[in-house]
């Protein structure tokens, strides 16, 4: 059974039961737990962004990747309860990352034409839901485009403080909120999105 996400904004634990195919670390496997990966320029980027997101879903049993492009330390998305690898490994491959739910940093895709190109076609096939941070992607837009926010959980806030320590030395605390531009797939309505982002 495809374990169930934290609330959304707009729907309660709707997550699409579907296996996907996931290349990490050179292995490939089918996975029957929903995945997102999340890309962002560097570490310090994602979990920026993210790092909230990153816990809470892996906490409800998302399979989590981060893909920097500049890739110092996977040690802070482990601390969140994910994987990371180098941008550069996962675009070298034929075959990359196809989880049910990706997030992007904004800047990253208007920097990366080889990513660009990827994630425009998920667009365009409407099979994956794509979110971005940052600056605003031209693609994403239309009717299935919206403002979403992921309300971090307690648990969160003090983990990714903890990775962001990782990343900066000393932080401040940790905002209560993570903002978003989701586009849900061309299955589901807004209403019915896969589980990412939560809150």
């Amino acid at each position: 059974m495809t374990p169930s996400a934290p609330t959304l904004p707009t729907a309660q634990n709707n997550v699409t039961p579907v296996a996907a195919l996931t290349y990490i670390h050179g292995r490939a496997h089918w996975g029957l737990r929903p995945q997102l990966a999340v890309l962002g320029i560097s570490m310090d980027d994602a979990v920026s962004a993210a790092g909230g997101a990153i816990f809470d879903l892996s906490m409800a049993g998302w399979e989590v990747t981060v893909v920097a492009g500049e890739l110092d330390n996977p040690r802070p998305a482990r601390i969140l309860g994910a994987d990371a690898i180098d941008l550069d490994t996962v675009l070298g491959r034929r075959r990359v990352l196809q989880p049910q739910a990706l997030a992007i940093s904004g800047a990253l895709m208007a920097a990366e034409d080889r990513l660009r190109g990827r994630v425009q076609e998920c667009l365009d096939r409407g099979t994956i839901e794509v979110s971005t941070w940052g600056q605003q992607y031209a693609g994403m837009t239309g009717d299935r485009a919206e403002s979403t926010t992921h309300r971090l959980s307690h648990a969160a806030r003090v983990f990714k403080q903890q990775a962001l320590r990782v990343v900066r030395g000393e932080v401040d605390a940790v905002a209560p909120t993570e903002s978003f531009c989701t586009r849900a797939t061309s299955r589901s309505a807004p209403q019915a999105r896969t589980g990412w982002p939560v809150g």
